[in-house]
């Protein structure tokens, strides 16, 4: 019998490109503008242009929702078993979020965030959904930031997203189900 171990020395070992985030006042060190989508990866922070240009294909069919907390350094996070079902609140700091892999500029990045504004993007986005995804996946366009006041008299602001287009599973997004979730049913 072989004996095989990896340390991914010089590979972080993920099968994915960055992480992609939303920024509602920006990031405080100015790299990154109010209302925009960026993606970090091994410090360094971009914006994510696709966003705005030609539109980001989001695997909708393999998405996860279900709590965050941020612990001061990292989030955790409990996942619920489907899309439609949510699991009880583990705790009063515990926010509502989502885990979706998008497909922009040739790289796969994994969208991981909390927060009320985030949801309420995605809610007005899978309102568009209906009968159309249909085994295909969509092509997300960020079309401005409306900005979300809440009782308590603070404000976040939250991407208007449209469906431009539906696409057949784009073969980096096909291979990375190989490698991943092979044998799962799709949530959606």
């Amino acid at each position: 019998m072989k004996f095989e171990i990896s340390f991914n020395d010089g590979d972080n070992g993920s099968s994915f490109d960055g992480f992609l985030s939303f920024t509602s006042r920006g990031t405080q060190d100015g790299e990154i503008p109010p209302a925009s989508f960026y993606v970090s990866d091994n410090g360094e922070k971009n914006v994510l242009d696709a966003f705005k240009k030609d539109g980001v294909v989001m695997d909708i069919y393999y998405m996860r929702t279900g709590w965050g907390l941020y612990d001061g350094s990292s989030t955790q996070y409990k996942w619920n078993h489907n899309l439609v079902d949510w699991e009880e609140r583990p705790g009063d700091e515990w926010k509502k979020g989502l885990q979706i892999d998008c497909y922009a500029d040739k790289k796969i990045y994994l969208w991981r965030q909390t927060g009320v504004g985030i949801m309420e993007a995605f809610k007005k986005l899978a309102g568009q959904f209906g009968d159309k995804a249909d085994g295909k996946l969509p092509v997300v366009k960020m079309t401005k930031a409306e900005v979300m006041k809440f009782k308590n008299g603070t404000q976040t602001s939250f991407p208007i997203l449209e469906v431009v287009d539906w696409v057949e599973r784009p073969f980096p997004l096909e291979a990375k189900l190989g490698n991943t979730v092979a044998n799962e049913e799709p949530e959606f």
